[in-house]
């Protein structure tokens, strides 16, 4: 109880320290002045925490049991974690190690290769640098000899002719110069022969006149025997470093292309000199020199037909000419594969062109690439190993897929059910179904064969193809194969004849079934009708391919079936005509362009009148055609034909009152197996011209005189 004689500081101290969490509240009775309805009042709030704390009590055992269990559940589940097989760990194991030795050989090979490469492209470029070097030097002492002799020259005069003779006699004994000429300012001067000449419109004359040293490309000799030569000049100073003349020595083109045969050649398939142009200076080739000949093709032309196979262009190798640097590149040329190796030549821009065979310089690095084989054949007998393995382990655990296999069976079953199915709803729609049995060596068909092809086929004639339109009967072999090493679908569009003879175009879909063998037992095959489709295709393409005017094949696709026949009958003798109408400007600018038009499709409709439905005519510009003619027996026949076509323009006339001739002239040549279509053409369009300048109204057959002139 609290005694009645405290303050109420001591009262409320007491009741603070009190633990109302323990015990109640011991509430005595207060003063007078509370009533029973406050005592009542403290009691039940008493009661009321004490009650309080108990379930606060009873929540946080709560909670600790449910945080035990999840604890000891959690414990459980991770004991009872599913464990690895040996198959499965085998395979991580054989993953990463393959992954680990496959990136480490790759690496290996990859470096190898950038190596070898290098190494290649070093030795190549050394070569190549040797050889301008050899050609340099030599260049470079003829250079001394003339400035020497030009020198001497300055000093003593040019007025003195014996003078001259005699010392240009000594230095071309020595120099190997076919001839040496002296010249004034203004190019008048004299050889080492005597002879008086003019030099002044040669452009190293020019150029040696301001002072600098040059030589020139291989040109036809101004002198009475013409040869083929190569100049040097060099200018002539006087004492006081005037310019009083020039020196030119000369080389004949067997002297100059002398210098390419040096043993440092030897080992070169092909050495050329080339100009900024790409025009070939000198070419040698297994000891021969050619040396300025304006027939050689163009080295950049030429490499156009050619593959890179190291990513380099043509057009690098044009820049590298003008740039004046080096460069290797790996090109093949038919089934040879080769080095060419680009290095600057020192004059004029030039640039020396070496070629060799790839297998030559690979051949020293071989033992190089011998490692590299058995490092792969290590890993591979590696992977073979852990195959194996692999294979062993997972067989050991086979029987855990015997319940697999059972479950795959019976969906088979119900797949064939479902196909069933698929049976009989076909045949209440326009699907033409078919199965074949090879075993039993019978064929089921729909009521459908019979209402839309009005057919009922046997196997044999079936699997024959009897109703199969003939081009189409490859293609139709291959859907119904006799083995197969898997099952698979197959679809094809094949044309099928009706009982009335005309052909249909089919979608054939076919689903093969084999045995573990590879053996097929049973095909079961699916027709929808895509006649209309492909026939609307079909307009398509001949309206793309023809002449809306004439009705003929328009320039591309006489082009491609030109060039397709050429391929096609390369081991029999056909001849290509370009048609010309003559003066169709005349009828426009006379008649109109109405009539014009007309005269054009009246000269069409002969041409395709008189030549065979397999040859080929086509319309390939306003007034031009082309005739591809087929099997030509000989050139008399030829004769014949296009004699044929002129006199049939003998009836050929336009206007309002048909009395305007229309004629046309013809260029032919006859095809050989090494033609293509552009050479063809060109022969071709020779001959036109020929037959142009003859006056019209006739023909020429292309000769190989043509090209001469």
């Amino acid at each position: 109880m609290i005694p009645g004689g405290r303050s109420g500081m001591e009262k409320a101290g007491w009741l603070l320290s009190a633990k109302w969490q323990r015990k109640t509240w011991l509430i005595t009775r207060r003063r007078s002045r509370y009533s029973c309805l406050q005592r009542k009042k403290w009691k039940t709030w008493s009661r009321t925490a004490s009650d309080r704390g108990k379930d606060k009590r009873k929540i946080w055992n709560t909670s600790c049991t449910r945080k035990y269990e999840r604890r000891k559940e959690y414990g459980t589940c991770m004991t009872k974690k599913r464990k690895h097989t040996r198959a499965e760990l085998t395979l991580w194991v054989f993953v990463v190690l393959t992954v680990f030795l496959a990136a480490a050989v790759i690496n290996y090979n990859q470096k190898t290769n950038r190596r070898v490469s290098e190494e290649i492209h070093g030795t190549l470029e050394s070569y190549a640098q040797q050889q301008a070097e050899h050609v340099g030097t030599v260049l470079a002492g003829q250079f001394n000899s003339l400035n020497a002799f030009a020198s001497y020259l300055g000093q003593e005069g040019m007025e003195n002719t014996e003078t001259f003779l005699s010392a240009a006699n000594a230095i071309r004994r020595t120099q190997e110069f076919d001839r040496i000429t002296m010249a004034d300012v203004n190019g008048n001067g004299m050889t080492n022969d005597g002879i008086q000449r003019n030099i002044q419109d040669l452009t190293e004359f020019q150029e040696a006149v301001k002072g600098e040293q040059t030589i020139s490309e291989p040109f036809l000799s101004s002198m009475e025997d013409g040869y083929l030569c190569v100049l040097l000049a060099v200018p002539i100073n006087n004492p006081q470093q005037e310019i009083i003349g020039v020196l030119c020595g000369s080389y004949t083109a067997e002297q100059f292309g002398a210098l390419f045969l040096h043993d440092n050649f030897k080992r070169n398939d092909a050495c050329v000199l080339i100009n900024g142009q790409g025009d070939v200076i000198v070419a040698s080739q297994e000891e021969r020199i050619v040396v300025g000949d304006k027939s050689l093709e163009n080295v950049f032309e030429k490499t156009q037909k050619e593959s890179f196979l190291d990513g380099h262009s043509v057009e690098d190798m044009q820049q590298a000419v003008l740039n004046g640097e080096k460069l290797v590149s790996l090109i093949q040329d038919g089934s040879q594969e080769y080095y060419v190796t680009q290095t600057p030549f020192g004059y004029n821009g030039w640039t020396l062109l070496s070629a060799i065979k790839r297998s030559e310089v690979d051949s020293a690095y071989a033992f190089v690439r011998s490692y590299a084989v058995k490092l792969n054949m290590a890993f591979a007998v590696y992977f073979l190993f852990c195959f194996l393995l692999m294979f062993y382990l997972f067989r050991s655990e086979r029987s855990s897929l015997r319940a697999q296999t059972q479950k795959l069976m019976e969906e088979k079953e119900k797949l064939e059910v479902s196909e069933e199915r698929f049976r009989l709803l076909a045949r209440d729609s326009d699907v033409l179904v078919f199965e074949l049995n090879y075993l039993e060596h019978t064929l089921e068909f729909n009521e459908n064969f019979e209402k839309i092809l009005g057919i009922k086929p046997d196997y044999q004639s079936f699997l024959d193809g009897k109703w199969v339109y003939p081009e189409d009967v490859s293609a139709f072999s291959r859907i119904l194969p006799q083995s197969s090493s898997r099952k698979g679908v197959m679809t094809r569009n094949i044309r099928f004849c009706n009982l009335d003879g005309v052909y249909i175009w089919f979608s054939v879909l076919t689903s093969i079934f084999a045995d573990d063998r590879g053996r097929v037992v049973r095909i079961l095959g699916k027709m929808m009708n895509i006649d209309e489709s492909m026939r609307e295709k079909e307009a398509l393409r001949l309206r793309a391919q023809t002449d809306s005017m004439t009705g003929l094949y328009n320039k591309m696709a006489t082009e491609e079936l030109v060039t397709h026949a050429l391929r096609k009958y390369k081991d029999s003798v056909c001849a290509l005509l370009i048609v010309d109408m003559d003066n169709l400007k005349r009828i426009n600018d006379t008649l109109g362009h109405t009539q014009g038009d007309r005269a054009i499709v009246g000269f069409a409709d002969a041409l395709q009148r008189t030549f065979r439905s397999s040859d080929i005519v086509g319309r390939i510009g306003g007034d031009e055609f082309m005739v591809f003619l087929i099997n030509v027996q000989s050139s008399q026949q030829l004769t014949l034909i296009l004699d044929a076509i002129v006199k049939k323009w003998d009836f050929l006339y336009t206007g309002e009152k048909d009395d305007y001739p229309v004629h046309g002239s013809i260029g032919a040549a006859l095809t050989n197996s090494s033609e293509n279509f552009q050479e063809l053409y060109r022969k071709a369009d020779m001959a036109l011209y020929k037959a142009k300048r003859g006056g019209k109204d006739g023909y020429a057959v292309y000769s190989p005189e043509m090209e001469e002139k």
